[in-house]
């Protein structure tokens, strides 16, 4: 059982929460898209504040792994290992499409169901994952350019559930009968609470120092153009 600081920035919502032994203790959100930098830091603080603790105080913070936003992954990873460095607290590193998948298997229950967790990646893109009801992976984070060709099987009697902010795009390509959208679940650092509390137990934490996001696709930086 642990105590530890939650931080999603995958995506335009800028998530944090405080969770103990499982349980959250408190979040603060923002949906806007554009103020990670400035309120990432500011919501711990008030966290800290409103539950009297310090860093010193945390047993390890968990951080959205990617993919998703550059920037916004690069936040979160750079807030996350400066606590981590200043604490002597242990990283732990979650799939931001797992995080999405926990949102999704809260909201459609059934052990027939597959959740296709989406993010937007631009253009005709994607990234996505399979994982089933149970829990198993059976597709690992990959960045696809959409088609009509389902990059998946769907076996008889399974449920395909499609959610995340990718999702309009893949519904719009993969038409089949046995494809369902999920438009209601969105991703939070609420949805990363018992993965973290798993992995705390397992000890499962990353190389501070050496930790980046999994951010798939290559960062294209565009060139200024001159004045």
């Amino acid at each position: 059982m642990a105590l530890i600081l939650n931080i999603e920035t995958s995506s335009a919502i800028c998530s944090v929460c405080l969770a103990r032994d499982g349980a959250v203790m408190g979040c603060k959100e923002d949906h806007s898209g554009t103020n990670h930098a400035a309120l990432l830091a500011v919501y711990i603080k008030k966290l800290f504040e409103e539950h009297r603790m310090k860093a010193a105080d945390l047993d390890a913070v968990a951080v959205s792994a990617g993919p998703g936003s550059y920037t916004g992954l690069r936040i979160g990873a750079a807030t996350a290992k400066g606590i981590c460095f200043a604490a002597s607290r242990p990283l732990i590193a979650i799939d931001s499409l797992r995080i999405l998948a926990e949102g999704m298997a809260e909201r459609n229950k059934s052990i027939h169901s597959v959740y296709c967790p989406t993010i937007d990646a631009r253009r005709n893109e994607i990234y996505f994952s399979l994982i089933h009801a149970g829990g198993t992976v059976i597709a690992p984070p990959r960045n696809l350019e959409l088609s009509e060709t389902l990059p998946f099987e769907i076996r008889a009697g399974e449920q395909v559930v499609i959610g995340g902010n990718g999702r309009e795009k893949a519904m719009k390509s993969w038409v089949h009968k046995s494809i369902i959208a999920d438009a209601e679940t969105i991703t939070s650092s609420r949805l990363m609470v018992r993965l973290a509390e798993e992995k705390f137990t397992a000890a499962v934490f990353e190389n501070t120092t050496a930790f980046e996001p999994a951010y798939i696709k290559p960062v294209y930086f565009t060139k200024p153009a001159k004045g």
